[in-house]
């Protein structure tokens, strides 16, 4: 006999006020003219929540030989859906099951892809912000020095001119735009379309876009010329002597740069625990390269590298990071004369004057400035070449403390000077 409405019913009220789960069997209703559908379970619980569901055995057998296990599959919900829209459903189940099929598995991979179109769906409308944010924190696991390409994602997502956009809406138009934009500034439309070509590189590999928007554009301008420039030995006494002017830490960082060559960030971010034993030692967190490195301080020089703080050798700013490099180098411009100067230049100048007064070996003054990728660190020489030469670099880097001491003081380098030869025996190995 097949279930009807008043068995329902009946069922629900008994549920409810027992505060019992109630099963009932298509087969067990009193409905004389209803054709039961064998297997169709009607299950409701204490609360009344009722769900129509249906048992089945998949045909065949498993790989090892027994056979496939029971399956129950819900039809739908008492409330939701009457007797004979239960009875079709479990009539088409029957069917597929008798065609070899899996219902059940087959609707949970049906529910899967359709979640997974959603999650893609959601992600393809993820705002450009999140993205740019999430990518960051991926970089980070690798290395520190992602503020500059946060910042060129976000001014160049500023340039588009779109409020709140998502990551799809970005276009190779907009790209082009931001390249016309900067088309007098060369290196900072690289930077712009650089950082959003790998965001999009990124987004593309885990299918969050379908399309890199910089994929086909060949309009870039060339790069600039590299800076060549370096402070002669008059200008690198002026910028010492403005160095003066200015006082405090920020004297100390200048002449701290000039005599140890390490990049901005690096000294900028300097800690007390970095400085040790006279050597400066960084961890691969905070080079540029990942690379752990050291380098040792001129012994004369000791005094620039205590501490502001507990935190930071130099504190640069009120507090926090040092973020206004821009200011600080216009005003050593201001102070000093020397209008073509910037903090990168010190590093060119220790690499060429080494060179230029015979101290020392490329190899070495290379290896103070922790260019991993230079010629002179690459290829088989690089796996083979594993010495520190602690001893030489203390040499080289008391020379160089020599050669700037001469320079601040006279304005002239002493391979300038017409009695070179005896003054500089000294700075030879």
């Amino acid at each position: 006999m097949g279930i009807t409405r008043n068995d329902i019913d009946s069922a629900l009220n008994q549920a409810r006020q027992n505060k019992i789960r109630v099963t009932l069997r298509d087969v067990d209703g009193s409905g004389q003219r209803d054709a039961p559908e064998p297997g169709l379970t009607l299950i409701i619980g204490p609360t009344g929540a009722g769900r129509w569901s249906y048992a089945y055995r998949p045909r065949g057998r498993r790989s090892d030989g027994r056979r496939h296990p029971q399956k129950w599959v819900r039809v739908g919900g008492v409330h939701s859906m009457d007797i004979e829209e239960a009875r079709g459903i479990v009539r088409r189940i029957k069917e597929r099951v008798a065609e070899g099929g899996d219902p059940l598995e087959e609707r949970r991979r049906a529910e899967r892809a359709e979640r997974k179109m959603q999650e893609a769906e959601a992600a393809r409308n993820m705002a450009l912000g999140e993205a740019i944010e999430r990518y960051i924190d991926q970089k980070r696991q690798t290395s520190v020095h992602v503020d500059t390409e946060r910042r060129q994602l976000k001014l160049g997502t500023a340039e588009t001119g779109i409020q709140d956009p998502r990551i799809d809406d970005i276009t190779k138009h907009h790209v082009l735009d931001l390249i016309e934009r900067h088309r007098f500034r060369p290196a900072t439309a690289r930077q712009r379309y650089g950082a959003m070509n790998r965001l999009y590189k990124w987004l593309l590999a885990r299918d969050l876009v379908s399309v890199n928007p910089c994929s086909s554009i060949d309009t870039l301008p060339p790069p600039p010329p590299p800076r060549t420039w370096k402070p002669t030995a008059s200008e690198l006494c002026e910028l010492w002597q403005a160095a003066g002017e200015i006082g405090g830490s920020r004297e100390r960082f200048f002449k701290a740069m000039t005599l140890v060559p390490l990049r901005l960030n690096e000294m900028a971010q300097l800690s007390p625990r970095e400085v040790e034993n006279g050597h400066i030692v960084l961890h691969g967190k905070r080079t540029k390269n990942g690379d752990d490195f050291s380098i040792p301080v001129p012994s004369g020089y000791l005094s620039l590298f205590e501490p502001d703080n507990e935190t930071r050798v130099f504190q640069l700013a009120v507090k926090g990071d040092f973020n206004a490099r821009k200011s600080v180098v216009g005003r050593f411009r201001k102070l000093s004369g020397v209008e073509r100067f910037h903090f990168h230049s010190l590093r060119k100048l220790f690499l060429s004057e080494l060179a230029e007064h015979d101290i020392g070996d490329p190899d070495l003054a290379d290896s103070l400035l922790n260019h991993r990728q230079s010629e002179t660190r690459s290829g088989v020489r690089a796996a083979y070449l594993q010495a520190r030469r602690r001893r030489k670099k203390i040499e080289v880097m008391e020379a160089w403390a020599r050669l700037v001491d001469h320079a601040v003081t006279t304005g002239r380098w002493p391979r300038e000077n017409s009695d070179y030869d005896d003054n500089v025996i000294g700075l030879r190995w």
